[in-house]
């Protein structure tokens, strides 16, 4: 490992995925609470540590990726297994492309539809 990798482990926090959410990461809502208690710290560097975590569904992965992108602090992922990283990279390809950024959720109801009456 080299030095600077070194110095970003020892500042960042270390969450457990299986601990956190569990093992089968499946439902969509449960992204909402992991990155409120990510917010919640104060380091600006994590780590989430997927060792025992054994299956993530498209869901999980759409949510956690586009959290993840909303976050301020930088969120590198550890021990992540090879099925994992296949749908993470399998999800990751919709934000590749997107012309929009992902809808930010509001507890106003009011939005403008003028950008639809063009279409």
């Amino acid at each position: 490992m080299d030095r600077r990798k070194m110095v970003h482990a020892q500042r960042a926090t270390r969450l457990s995925m299986s601990t956190e959410v569990g093992k089968l990461l499946m439902l969509r809502s449960s992204v909402s609470p992991l990155f409120a208690k990510i917010r919640s710290l104060r380091s600006p560097n994590l780590i989430i540590d997927f060792s025992r975590v054994e299956f993530m569904s498209r869901s999980f992965a759409d949510e956690y990726l586009a959290a993840k992108g909303l976050c301020s602090k930088k969120i590198e992922e550890r021990n992540v297994s090879p099925t994992i990283r296949q749908m993470l990279d399998l999800a990751s390809q919709r934000f590749s492309y997107s012309l929009t950024p992902p809808l930010r959720y509001s507890s106003r109801l009011s939005f403008d539809i003028a950008p639809l009456r063009s279409l």
